[in-house]
């Protein structure tokens, strides 16, 4: 017991003694969530992606209703069994389309500097008007 002023004062339970545990308990419980949540969207993509080379390499693409990105140039299915449809438009994932286009034309660009720089030289004209826009 400790003296204040000649007084016994009697300690107090501090309301904080337990914080340190239970922000780590909670974030404990964060990141396993966000771990399980991480883990189940890569298990969607590789499914995904499983089925996509399994329709390529059976052919089943070659007759598939295509569009043209419009930054890659790339046909693009607009269906495939097995894959929601909304992966085939990677700009529809994200949250933001505006952010998605910037890092859209950022990756263009970065592609045809570099094509410029290593191949452009020596590409048949078809190729080099293939490539990103």
């Amino acid at each position: 017991m400790a003296t204040a002023y000649d007084t016994p004062v009697l300690p107090f339970a501090d309301p904080f003694a337990d914080l340190p545990s239970q922000w780590l308990e909670a974030s404990t419980r964060a990141i396993t969530a966000s771990a399980e949540l991480y883990t189940e969207v890569l298990n969607t993509q590789a499914q995904a992606t499983r089925a996509l080379l399994e329709a390529a390499l059976s052919r089943e693409l070659d007759d598939a209703e295509m569009r043209v990105d419009p930054v890659f140039g790339i046909e693009v299915p607009t269906a495939v069994p097995d894959v929601d449809t909304f992966l085939l438009d990677p700009r529809g994932t994200w949250a933001d389309p505006a952010a998605y286009d910037a890092k859209a034309q950022e990756l263009a660009a970065m592609f045809r500097a570099n094509f410029e720089k290593r191949f452009a030289a020596d590409a048949d004209p078809a190729v080099a008007a293939a490539g990103p826009r």
